[in-house]
């Protein structure tokens, strides 16, 4: 599975948020204390931020795992972003390696996504799936991942609640789940300015691990607690995070 994490708030260097941090992304690829399938993170990384003046976010992705890449440091080094998302992947025995096209987070207009998670049974179900799409959405797709189809649901959701990320998120982990029991369905998505965060499995196992940790003028949301910082909480299961950097943060149930 996947560890992943999201900022919104004052401007952040990327570095200070995905590889300085004493349990960052880099220590969560190879050394994750709370995934539950797996080992290590090493089939790909990639990080989506939004610059100042700009909506549509920038991605930096690599098929290669993070601690082996040579110029992420760099780049990371000098971009401040006001919102970012970041993840590390381990593919499921589910959908195996899809390529580039795998690798998280996708981008979409002013949308940023990252999925945590499976569609269970995925090959039975893509084509029932990809079926609740409309057609430029469905054309959209450009890979053969569970993940991407989620997140192509997602927008469709959101554009049926006339752009309400939250709404949108809510009623499209609730159509999977009533079609998949079973899957695993922590997402991130942003649009730049507002962010959802959700730990959400579709069944009675455990959720994957989501934890918060909300500061003056900004929020983090993590797979894991990147420091000892003691602010850091756990998102209940089953629940979407709606965070924002000038209202508290609410918690909504997702219906099954």
């Amino acid at each position: 599975m996947c560890r992943h994490l999201a900022y919104l708030g004052e401007p952040a260097r990327l570095a200070d948020l995905v590889l300085m941090p004493q349990h960052s992304l880099v220590a969560q690829s190879y050394a994750a204390q709370e995934l539950l399938r797996g080992t290590v993170c090493a089939d790909g990384f990639g990080v989506g931020w939004y610059a100042d003046g700009d909506p549509e976010p920038a991605l930096y992705r690599r098929e290669c795992p993070i601690w082996s890449d040579p110029d992420l440091a760099g780049v990371a080094r000098v971009v401040r972003s006001r919102c970012v998302v970041a993840s590390v992947r381990n593919a499921t025995p589910e959908v195996g390696h899809v390529g580039a096209a795998g690798v998280q987070p996708l981008v979409s207009g002013r949308f940023l996504f990252s999925h945590n998670g499976f569609i269970a049974g995925f090959a039975e179900r893509a084509r029932e799936l990809r079926a609740l799409l409309p057609d430029d959405l469905y054309a959209a797709h450009r890979g053969g991942g569970d993940s991407e189809t989620l997140f192509l649901l997602i927008l469709a959701c959101i554009r049926d609640a006339d752009g309400d990320l939250a709404e949108g998120v809510a009623a499209a982990l609730a159509e999977v789940s009533r079609r998949a029991p079973g899957s695993a369905l922590n997402v991130l998505a942003t649009d730049g300015r507002s962010l959802v965060a959700s730990r959400f499995r579709a069944g009675d196992d455990p959720s994957d691990s989501l934890y918060l940790l909300e500061r003056p003028g900004s929020v983090l949301v993590a797979s894991e607690p990147l420091d000892g910082d003691p602010g850091w909480t756990a998102v209940p299961e089953g629940n979407l995070a709606v965070l924002g950097t000038t209202a508290t943060t609410r918690l909504v149930e997702v219906v099954r």
